[in-house]
């Protein structure tokens, strides 16, 4: 017996505008979803899955990916014989498959496990295949019941199902914000964008070491590092700029990868960015690395450790007048005012400029006119969060 569904009645064309427009909804969505959206994961699984032996092309990747669920689309409609209003089902299969594709997370990486699709697959196909099964057997039985073949009641079904199946892929993800922030920034660091990698994320709070630590390097190559550092949220101190600890295989960029870029291999003995950094200054001799100085700098700033910074900035900056304090990045000439003020008024005229010390005036201002801690800490991050001033006084 052959359950044809309802085709025998519908006019060629309606069934046509059917196949074809569900078709172009599904490609166009796949295609965009894996480019835009899960490109960067599906680059990094690549890496992970593969050893590092082959790499994922964003582009063509979602091409090939798209192609092959259309491919199982077809075959799944093909040999369910699903037709009118339940044809977009044939397209279950296929956003099943897409779903746990994109489900992939820093987990998976590190354990590989099918985890809750190694039976929600299996059940969910099962519960397919009876759900064709029923609607074969009751659209044959009713077949002859309906003779109106407007195609507007066969297109809406259709593209209410494709609506609904399309949120429901793209609102299953195990991955978290700063997991695909991190992986955004990784991608462009890789591509050499890297001011495109630095403004990752640069609205949002949260943030997490590996997150920084990608940052940071993107600003330390375009020299930005003691300008703009402390435009993110920098909670983590040292660990923010160079993470010891990440050094999974399955990335693709990674802090061996910031070492080699500031020329000192980091060796298994040291542990703590201080030592490294440490490490670091003693072999650039001529102190001709500047990406080196701004690390050691900025970690000084970090650290609040503001004698050291002092010692070593005259290596890779000339501050004789205050002239040449102008050109400093910000941060430096904030950490300059605040050391100077320890010293004497002289000091403070010589080594600052005007603008910073009105910056400083104006903060000192609003951090008296709120007597409530946390009234004062919310509305000066808000004004002051992405200067050395702040940082200093809630760090």
């Amino acid at each position: 017996m052959n359950y044809r569904n309802d085709l025998r009645k519908i006019p060629q064309r309606t069934t046509d505008l059917i196949t074809l427009s569900c078709g172009a909804f599904f490609a166009l969505f796949c295609f965009f979803y894996l480019y835009f959206m899960q490109g960067d994961l599906l680059a990094e699984a690549q890496f992970a899955f593969s050893n590092g032996v082959t790499h994922y092309s964003h582009f063509f990747g979602a091409l090939m990916i798209t192609v092959i669920l259309m491919l199982i689309q077809f075959l799944v409609a093909r040999f369910s014989h699903l037709s009118g209003r339940t044809y977009a089902l044939t397209f279950f299969p296929s956003f099943l498959l897409l779903t746990v594709l994109a489900s992939v997370n820093k987990g998976t990486f590190e354990d590989f496990s099918f985890g809750k699709w190694g039976w929600v697959v299996p059940l969910m196909l099962i519960i397919f295949c009876a759900t064709v099964t029923i609607i074969n057997q009751l659209a044959y039985r009713m077949s002859g019941y309906d003779d109106d073949n407007h195609a507007s009641k066969y297109l809406w079904p259709n593209y209410l199902t494709m609506l609904v199946m399309m949120l429901l892929c793209g609102s299953v993800h195990n991955a978290t914000d700063v997991d695909m922030m991190e992986l955004k920034a990784e991608d462009e660091i890789l591509d050499g964008d890297y001011e495109d990698a630095a403004n990752v994320g640069r609205e949002a709070l949260a943030t997490s070491p590996r997150l920084n630590q990608l940052r940071c390097y993107a600003l330390a190559k375009t020299g930005q590092l003691g300008e703009s550092m402390l435009d993110y949220p920098q909670t983590y101190k040292g660990q923010g700029l160079i993470d010891l600890t990440d050094t999974f295989s399955y990335e693709r960029f990674n802090s061996r990868d910031v070492c080699i870029a500031l020329g000192i291999h980091c060796g298994s003995s040291v542990k703590t960015t201080d030592r490294y950094l440490d490490f670091a200054l003693q072999n650039d001799t001529m102190n001709q690395r500047k990406m080196v100085g701004d690390y050691y700098l900025c970690n000084k700033l970090l650290e609040n450790n503001l004698t050291a910074f002092l010692e070593v900035l005259p290596k890779y900056y000339n501050i004789p007048d205050s002239v040449t304090v102008m050109e400093l990045p910000k941060l430096y000439r904030q950490a300059l005012l605040l050391q100077a003020m320890n010293i004497s008024e002289d000091s403070m005229n010589n080594f600052c400029d005007t603008l910073t010390l009105q910056i400083y005036r104006d903060y000192k201002a609003m951090r008296k006119e709120y007597e409530n801690e946390t009234e004062r800490y919310n509305y000066t991050r808000r004004a002051f969060g992405n200067t050395y001033f702040w940082y200093r006084d809630n760090n």
